[in-house]
């Protein structure tokens, strides 16, 4: 199967309340940025999902934007230029979970407030989440993605990103509360 792309944060925030409505639930969200990086490391402490260097077999990203980056070449990596199916290559985590470093950047439901000029802090999740959702501030994505450079895939990296925009490079992942 193919990654969601190309949706919106209200897209995102619409398919997760249509499926919340479909399972007869609230137990499905989008991850916090918190969330997302302790998914993405898998119990590790290293720079990508992958481990320490990721190979062009385990992250798909631009090979020449991080020649650019860089400026000097990097001949084991490569420019894909569209992302591939969550089952392609081999790259899989500690934990199995696919594409958390490079494919497609994620969205998460972590604020950036242009007010503050900083993520909003609450000192629990469950206050988070009440006061997030009620904060007008633009999502963060992480995780990089195939028409970025390797310093994107690293599972520090974040960015901020705007409610309705919608790029083939933006997708989004579900998590599911437990009982």
């Amino acid at each position: 199967s193919s990654p969601v792309i190309d949706v919106s944060y209200t897209d995102a925030k619409e398919y997760i309340s249509w499926l919340n409505r479909k399972a007869h639930t609230t137990a499905y969200r989008l991850p916090t940025e918190a969330e997302w990086e302790y998914a993405a490391r898998a119990g590790t402490t290293t720079l990508y999902s992958q481990g320490v260097e990721p190979t062009a077999d385990q992250v798909n990203i631009s090979g020449a934007r991080t020649e650019d980056s860089l400026g000097k070449a990097q001949p084991q990596l490569r420019t894909l230029g569209y992302p591939v199916p969550v089952n392609e290559m081999e790259a899989a985590n500690a934990w199995g979970l696919r594409h958390m470093s490079g494919n497609v950047s994620e969205l998460t439901r972590t604020c950036f407030s242009d007010k503050d000029e900083e993520v909003q802090i609450w000192p629990s999740t469950s206050e988070w989440l009440e006061k997030s959702s009620k904060a007008r501030c633009f999502p963060m994505l992480r995780g990089g993605n195939y028409g970025a450079p390797l310093s994107h895939a690293t599972v520090i990296f974040r960015s901020v990103w705007a409610y309705d925009t919608r790029e083939l490079y933006v997708g989004f992942r579900v998590v599911r509360e437990l009982d």
